[in-house]
């Protein structure tokens, strides 16, 4: 089971609903995808994260300048004036650089089959496959591959179909990114994301240790996502400054503990139950 606090240490902004569906799912649709082991789920998130743009955006954004236009897509806008009638157009766009390819025949398949999801699915053929793969009829709706639930169980599909599994197996990150992407687009933020969720999905990689003011790293990002799974508002940087502090000194006063502002073990202990509790519905 994937919980709140581990998907938001790696996607501090994810969407709600996008977290409420992996938490919810992520059981039933990564084990039926074989996505299945620590390695191999801390490639899977990040990867998603990092497409999504952390998990809050499930529709691909087609509104660039004319510049950015050129650098995106050299090839097709060689020029300033090929590349001003696309500015800011993102239908046109869409109906630009994607038809009359990846399955697309009709002449708006561009935008109906433009990225969709956790993992931008493109294209008419790929809606018709992967939407047969997990039962959605996604090239009578396209608009469906943009629903949270939807998305997750396509990015999954997709991830197993891909070969990703394997590469992340043999813990390559480059390998992950070029099946995904076609190519290493984003490969530093692709590198820190896995780096993140191996210390936190895999066992003994993450530090157990005493976190005060001053601490960095990881588990300090892990704990303040703990925090706002526990309904406490912080933001989450790995940093602990004087907010964390202040947020761990409220939560031990909730906890009938000393109110030191410091993670020791009495109150990692405190904060797992917590945890335990909200997350069987205070069935203990």
């Amino acid at each position: 089971m994937i919980h709140e606090s581990q998907i938001r240490a790696i996607a501090p902004n994810a969407r709600d609903d996008v977290v409420a569906v992996v938490v919810r799912d992520g059981a039933h649709v990564l084990t039926s995808t074989r996505i299945d082991t620590p390695l191999r789920l801390a490639h899977f998130l990040p990867q998603t994260a990092h497409e999504s743009r952390g998990l809050t955006r499930l529709e691909e954004d087609l509104s660039y300048s004319a510049p950015r236009l050129m650098e995106v897509w050299p090839k097709r806008f060689p020029t300033l004036a090929s590349a001003t009638p696309f500015a800011r157009n993102p239908r046109a766009l869409a109906n630009r650089v994607y038809g009359g390819r990846m399955g697309n025949v009709d002449p708006d398949d561009g935008w109906a089959f433009r990225g969709r999801g956790l993992i931008g699915l493109t294209g008419r053929a790929n809606y018709r496959h992967y939407g047969r793969r997990i039962g959605v009829d996604l090239e009578e709706d396209p608009d469906l591959a943009a629903e949270p639930g939807i998305a997750f169980r396509l990015a999954a599909s997709f991830f197993a179909e891909a070969g990703c599994r394997e590469a992340a197996d043999a813990d390559d990150v480059v390998a992950v990114t070029r099946r995904i992407n076609g190519g290493t687009n984003g490969l530093d933020d692709r590198r820190q994301l896995t780096a993140i969720a191996r210390a936190i999905f895999l066992p003994g990689e993450l530090p157990v240790r005493t976190l005060r003011s001053g601490c960095a790293g990881v588990d300090v990002r892990l704990l303040q996502a703990e925090m706002v799974e526990l309904g406490i508002e912080i933001g989450i940087d790995g940093q602990f400054g004087p907010r964390t502090a202040s947020v761990v000194a409220a939560f031990q006063r909730r906890a009938n503990l000393s109110a030191t502002g410091i993670v020791d073990a009495v109150t990692r202990r405190a904060i797992a139950d917590a945890l335990f509790l909200q997350r069987h519905g205070g069935d203990a």
